[in-house]
């Protein structure tokens, strides 16, 4: 069984590094640029015990955030 991170752990990962990989159960990575995360997270609100899609995470810097971030349309 996997442990999800809670929004509050994220939103305390983003307030530590300026860049983390956040981890799926599936073993994939997602960037995250953490001054984007906080704009994000204004538009929609969460509670801080709801859960994310992501199992973990690790800081990173800017060539391995660019790396790794999602994709947009």
């Amino acid at each position: 069984m996997n442990n999800y991170l809670t929004v509050k752990q994220l939103r305390e990962a983003c307030i530590a590094y300026p860049y983390i990989l956040a981890q799926y159960a599936s073993g994939y990575e997602m960037g995250i640029n953490s001054k984007v995360a906080s704009i994000a997270a204004k538009k929609q609100k969460f509670k801080d015990t709801d859960l994310t899609a992501f199992i973990g995470f690790t800081p990173c810097g800017l060539n391995e955030y660019i790396n790794h971030k999602g994709k947009f349309a």
